[in-house]
This record gives C-alpha cells, sequence and structure tokens, in this order.
C-alpha cells in the first residue's frame, strides 16, 4: 500500500490510503483529462485499491507531463521505492472533502490500530464498535473504509472456515467482523465500491447470510444485481426472490414509463432457461417494461390457463391496455385472481376509457 501526502498552500495533509486513493483516482478519472490519464486513474477496482496511487502516478511520471494545479500529491510506496510527485488535472479535491476523507480514515486507523494491539479476548470488542459506525453511518466513504478495513480480517480465512474454528476468541472475532459486513450490506447508504466488494470478493460473496442482508438493501445497483445473480452461492431461493422483487420495486419506481436497467434484469430474469424456480421468473413479470413481451406472455398465459403468471402480469403497473382487457374479459379471471389485482386493472381501463372519449371530444370538429 502506499501513502498519499497532499499540499495545498504550504499546509500538508497526509496519510490518505486505500478507498481514499480510489477516490482521488476517482475524481481524476472525471476530469478533462486525455484518455491515457483516464485509464490509469480508473485501472483500480474492488480488488486492488491499495496500487490506485502508482498507477497514477506511474502515469505522469512515464509520460513526463506535468498538468498545472493548485495540488500535489508525493506518494511513497511501502517497497521504499523513490518517491514520486505528480500534479492531478485541475480542478482537484476541494479541501472540506480532503479533510473529511482524512478524518474519517484517521479515526478508523486509530480504533484498528488499537484493536490489533488488545489482548484475544478483548479484540471483538473494537470490531463491534466499528460495527455500530457502520450500521449508523450515513457517509459512503466511512462506511466503505470501515468495511474495507475491518472486515478485510476474514478475506484471509477461506469461505467455510467458520465451521473449522475452534478457538472460542478466534470464532468471536470472526463472526464480529461478519456482522459488520452484514451492517454494511443492510445500509442504505453504500455507495458502488461497497456494494461491489460484498458481491464479487470471494468471503463476503460465499456468504449467504451478507448476500441476503445485501439482495435486500433499497440502495443495489443494477450492476451489482447481474453480478448477485450470477453468483453460484446466490442460487438459494431466498436470496434470489429478494434481488428479483428489489429490480421490480426499483423497476416500478425508476423506470416506470420506460424500459430501463431494473426493468431489463426483472425481463431477463421472466424469460431465462437457467432460473431454477418458476416462481421467482413469474413474479419478475411485475417490472417487465418490453410491450411486446407483456403482450405475448399475457396472450400464451390466457390460452395454456397459466393463471399464476396471469395474476403477476396483472400487479404490473405498465401492463398494456389491450393485454388487460383480455384478462378482465377472461371469465376465468374474475374467479382465479384476487379481488384487488381485478380491481387495478378495472381502473386502469376505466381511466383509458376516460382518456380516449376526452381525446375524442377535443378532436371533434367545432359546428359554425
Amino acid at each position: 500500500m502506499a501513502n498519499i501526502e497532499l499540499n495545498q498552500n504550504g499546509r500538508r495533509i497526509s496519510s490518505i490510503s486505500l478507498l481514499g486513493q480510489q477516490y482521488l483516482a476517482e475524481r481524476l478519472a472525471r476530469l478533462d483529462a486525455d484518455d491515457a490519464a483516464k485509464a490509469a486513474a480508473t485501472a483500480t477496482h474492488a480488488g486492488s485499491m491499495n496500487d490506485a496511487a502508482q498507477r497514477i502516478a506511474a502515469f505522469f511520471a512515464n509520460t513526463g507531463s506535468r498538468p498545472q494545479s493548485e495540488w500535489t500529491f508525493l506518494v511513497r510506496p511501502d517497497s521504499g521505492n523513490r518517491q514520486q510527485e505528480f500534479h492531478p488535472v485541475s480542478p482537484s479535491p476541494s479541501k472540506v472533502e480532503t479533510e473529511r476523507i482524512r478524518t474519517v480514515e484517521t479515526s478508523a486507523d486509530d480504533l484498528y490500530a488499537l484493536m490489533t494491539n488488545l489482548s484475544q479476548p478483548v479484540k471483538p470488542v473494537a470490531m463491534r464498535k466499528a460495527a455500530g459506525i457502520v450500521r449508523e453511518s450515513s457517509d459512503p466513504h466511512e462506511i466503505a473504509y470501515y468495511t474495507q478495513l475491518f472486515a478485510s480480517h476474514i478475506g484471509e480465512w477461506q469461505p467455510g472456515i467458520r465451521d473449522q474454528l475452534t478457538n472460542s476468541p478466534r470464532k468471536e472475532l470472526y463472526e464480529a467482523g461478519r456482522d459488520l459486513a452484514i451492517a454494511a450490506a443492510t445500509n442504505p447508504n453504500i455507495d458502488r465500491r461497497t456494494q461491489m466488494m460484498l458481491a464479487t470478493e470471494s468471503v463476503f460473496a460465499n456468504d449467504p447470510k451478507i448476500q441476503h442482508s445485501l439482495a435486500h438493501n433499497r440502495i443495489l445497483e443494477a450492476q451489482t444485481m447481474r453480478l448477485m445473480l450470477d453468483n453460484n452461492t446466490n442460487r438459494a431461493d431466498n436470496i434470489r426472490l429478494a434481488l428479483v422483487m428489489n429490480a421490480v420495486r426499483k423497476s416500478n419506481t425508476l423506470n416506470r414509463n420506460e424500459p430501463g436497467p431494473y426493468s431489463e434484469i426483472c425481463e431477463d430474469v421472466a424469460k431465462s432457461e437457467r432460473e431454477p424456480n418458476s416462481s421467482i421468473q413469474l413474479q419478475a413479470l411485475r417490472g417487465v417494461r418490453n410491450e411486446a413481451m407483456l403482450r405475448e406472455t399475457t396472450e400464451k398465459s390466457l390460452r395454456f390457463l397459466r393463471y399464476d403468471a396471469v395474476s403477476n402480469l396483472a400487479e404490473n403497473p405498465t401492463l398494456p391496455t389491450d393485454a388487460a382487457k383480455s384478462i378482465v374479459d377472461n371469465p376465468l379471471s374474475k374467479i382465479l385472481l384476487n379481488k384487488d389485482a381485478m380491481q387495478q386493472l378495472n381502473e386502469r381501463l376505466e381511466k383509458y376509457q376516460q382518456h380516449k372519449e376526452l381525446q375524442t371530444t377535443l378532436e371533434a370538429p367545432t359546428l359554425r
């Protein structure tokens, strides 16, 4: 890991590390730099955050480029190599943002140092304090940094190691770290980097309880959902159902009138031949925005009397009017569908009819 020192108007701010490096790399990547600089800045992913600074510094060192900026970054790799200096393209992170990162990371580092110096039976106390911070925090960077720093120790052990732990203090520490990861997974303020870390790093990704907590998180991004759906550990029905219903909710909230990333997840699950649970596939129909698919599915479901599919289609708030009418006109629908679903469809058709009559009135020629 490298440490970064920042100087602004002669004032030094030091020890911006780990996720702080990624934060600065992301800021640089968004600036008006050339493609090579952006590639160097964005080459860091969840598994290699600690070399973000070296990558950016290496780019400027190799090219000799020195974009003008009020900031100077000094990178000192732990390997003892000669320090490198580079100047990112302006504008650079504000002093307030950098101070915030420094404060968060210093507090976390101090607590982590305390934990490492405590006796084995007392270590879980510090871990639980960190978990409390993660659980209550509304700062995405604070959540990400504490999770990376404190939960990373369980990454040294292989998945399933919990069942092999016989030493009680060591097992308690492992469980405290696991609880911290669960606290992060349930926090609605986590950003993409924390989501990706919990969804992809093996110890987290292979822990059903962490994945189940993450699947329910309302802030979950579509990219993370797809990774989790592709994770073999998440073949468990309760995890996959939570992911699909989360996608349905976000599709109905964010993409009500047009297709979007969440409705596309719903569509892919509904059409998938790999989905082991047909009930989950049918639930996904509630978030589909593809009108052609909704019409075709409605027609086939009515023809083959698949009223489990019809009941989920009836819950889709954007079901095309003609498909909704087909369901309402089917005599068995009144018997097999629940009362609320039928009422919702009838109200939709009534509004459509009112809109159509109003449009006809407005378009009618005026008599003189």
